[in-house]
């Protein structure tokens, strides 16, 4: 199964803002929702999309990939 559009644009925050919480917020959701849309994302694609660092995410290759 696809992504939905909400799942859709909680990785494209993530990856531009390199962060879960400041995605969350420009979508003005929680962190904690935003974290699991970005887990269902990861799970219907099956790929990590992005390294979790101490402050903040990357977006890997097959993040990078998806997006173009």
């Amino acid at each position: 199964m696809g992504l939905g559009l909400v799942e859709l644009r909680s990785v494209i925050s993530a990856a531009r803002l390199g962060s879960f919480g400041r995605a969350a917020a420009a979508l003005h959701v929680t962190q904690p929702a935003l974290s699991r849309r970005i887990a269902e994302a990861e799970a219907s694609l099956g790929v990590q999309l992005f390294e979790r660092l101490s402050r903040g995410v990357r977006p890997t290759d097959a993040c990078l990939a998806f997006l173009r």
